[in-house]
């Protein structure tokens, strides 16, 4: 019987119609087939998941690992496979975050939290002063 190892579940913000998980130990490579009707494309170091909408919007992520192969998800009508080779076994979840007040992804997510640009800047901030010792 399959054991789920970890689960992580999240936002992302698709702004180009796909968004990224990728392993930033070495060169991402995923090929979009422009024939193919797949949604999810996959390669070295990355894969690569296409929306279904062209439009700028925020999408459900949730992404498991897996001992061995996991049984059916409930509500699940296209589930795909693909390989792919992390080099070093840790996947980033990619969503290209910016830090325009006005078309930033990390604001967007950020302004549905409640916060301000402000806020988002001193958040990043006094993290970055706490993870280098200067806070």
């Amino acid at each position: 019987m399959p054991d789920l190892i970890e689960r992580v579940e999240t936002e992302v913000l698709v702004d180009h119609g796909t968004f990224d998980l990728i392993d930033d130990s070495g060169e991402q490579h995923a090929d979009p087939d422009p024939t193919s009707t797949t949604w999810l494309l996959a390669g070295r170091n990355m894969i690569t998941v296409v929306s279904a909408s062209t439009r700028h919007h925020v999408a459900a992520l949730t992404v498991e690992a897996w001992n061995a192969e996991p049984p059916p998800a409930p509500g699940w009508t296209d589930p795909r496979e693909t390989p792919v080779l992390l080099d070093s076994g840790f996947l980033e979840i990619n969503p290209l975050p910016g830090l325009n007040p006005e078309s930033g992804d990390l604001c967007y997510l950020a302004y549905r939290l409640g916060l301000t640009h402000p806020d988002l800047i001193e958040l990043i901030l006094d993290a970055a002063l706490a993870r280098y010792g200067l806070g």
